[in-house]
């Protein structure tokens, strides 16, 4: 079957066998937290993985979607250090200046988390000269953008974004976007963070220009959250699931992809689903996202500050 999903987690839970190349380690944590990272070591293992050479780490916990706000903020918590150990990894200083980026469409809800993320984050570009003596570096210098998309634009993205970097010469740039998932389950529970770039729209068959270290010069690091899934993956669960509790078996993916060939691509096509309250999920999101980036760029604010920043 066509695998539709833009999470390594998923990419390498289909692998039936460990593969030379690619890595996976995994912590639990309270509130049902998972970690897990995934490390694409060559381009052997990117071959077989279907993802560049890079880190990919996944934060996974079905608890947030209680949406408690204690669990918000631990989540917040453990995503501002896997960020923190991230960035570490290629920066060797304490002060440096980044370039937020929002990608997708603030028309669209579930592509708008981008947007929502960029909204909440303690930009500090213009006045950093100003505060940094007066903070005592308690504040990193920030700046964000949400660039919009080439339909409502006229321009690509890259280009947008390829200019400001150039003319803003940030040290690292973290670039946040909507995801695609494999599963139902995961939509507004994973968390994922990888150091190997972003191709915005690859998800959704509608990749553009990729946004990455090699194609900007400076680190890239990028977030997200998966918000939608195809409703062809949905069918394929469903199948399954029904033969299975009619004990008639598995079916073969091949024949799977047969079946949906016939029935479902011929009457909803490439159709993208998600949940109905999907408004809540985007903003629940995009406040964790920004508690989280901003945790981890103003390293010296605890998640309070943060949090009285941002309200």
């Amino acid at each position: 079957m066509d695998i539709r999903t833009d999470l390594a987690i998923e990419l390498f839970g289909n692998l039936s066998s460990s593969i030379e190349g690619v890595s996976l380690k995994e912590k639990k944590l309270l509130y049902n937290l998972v970690v897990n990272e995934v490390n694409v070591e060559n381009e052997a293992g990117s071959k077989h993985i279907g993802k560049p050479v890079g880190k990919y780490i996944t934060i996974t916990s079905e608890d947030v979607k209680t949406r408690d706000l204690d669990i918000q903020k631990y989540t917040a918590k453990i995503f501002a250090e896997e960020i923190k150990k991230m960035i570490k990894s290629h920066l060797n200083k304490d002060l440096f200046s980044t370039l937020v980026i929002g990608l997708g469409n603030k028309n669209m809800t579930a592509d708008a988390l981008g947007n929502k993320v960029c909204d909440k984050l303690i930009v500090t570009r213009h006045i950093y000269d100003m505060i940094k003596n007066q903070f005592s570096h308690s504040l990193n210098n920030m700046s964000a953008i949400a660039p919009q998309v080439l339909g409502v634009t006229g321009i690509e993205t890259f280009d947008v974004i390829e200019g400001i970097v150039k003319n803003t010469k940030p040290d690292l740039v973290i670039i946040v976007d909507s995801l695609a998932s494999q599963k139902t389950g995961r939509i507004a529970t994973t968390f994922q963070i990888s150091d190997s770039g972003i191709i915005p729209g690859s998800g959704l068959n509608n990749p553009r220009m990729e946004l990455s270290k090699k194609t900007l010069n400076v680190p890239v690091i990028s977030i997200g959250v998966p918000l939608v899934v195809y409703a062809r993956t949905i069918s394929f669960d469903v199948m399954q699931s029904l033969f299975k509790k009619a004990n008639a078996g598995v079916l073969s993916d091949d024949r799977v992809d047969e079946i949906l060939n016939e029935c479902v691509k011929e009457t909803v096509g490439d159709l993208v689903v998600t949940p109905k309250d999907i408004d809540v999920i985007v903003n629940d999101c995009a406040y964790i996202l920004a508690v989280g980036v901003n945790l981890a760029i103003h390293n010296k604010l605890d998640i309070d500050e943060v949090i009285s920043y941002i309200h």
